[in-house]
This record gives C-alpha cells, sequence and structure tokens, in this order.
C-alpha cells in the first residue's frame, strides 16, 4: 500500500507543479463491517498563482 500512495503523491506533485502541500492518511474506520477495511484520504494545495 505504501507503493501505491507514494506513485499518487508522486503523480499529483508532477502533474501539477505549483503543489504547496499534499498529505495522505490511511486510518481503519471505527465501526466497520469488514474484517480488514481501511480508508483513505488524500488532499493537496496547490498555487494558482504561479
Amino acid at each position: 500500500m505504501e507503493d501505491a500512495i507514494s506513485d499518487v503523491i508522486s503523480f499529483i506533485v508532477l502533474e501539477h507543479e505549483t503543489t504547496l502541500a499534499c498529505e495522505v492518511k490511511i486510518y481503519k474506520p471505527v465501526v466497520s463491517f469488514l474484517w480488514d477495511s481501511k480508508s483513505i484520504s488524500i488532499s493537496a494545495i496547490w498555487n494558482k498563482d504561479r
């Protein structure tokens, strides 16, 4: 999973040269009916002035 996340971050940074920040969060939901479920949140901040 770490490789996939690294690839996503690399894509965001390469495609958007004005990326100021990129954050990935992986967490296990408090209530889940699936044994090994995880949630992933990806956020990025761009500078539109560049």
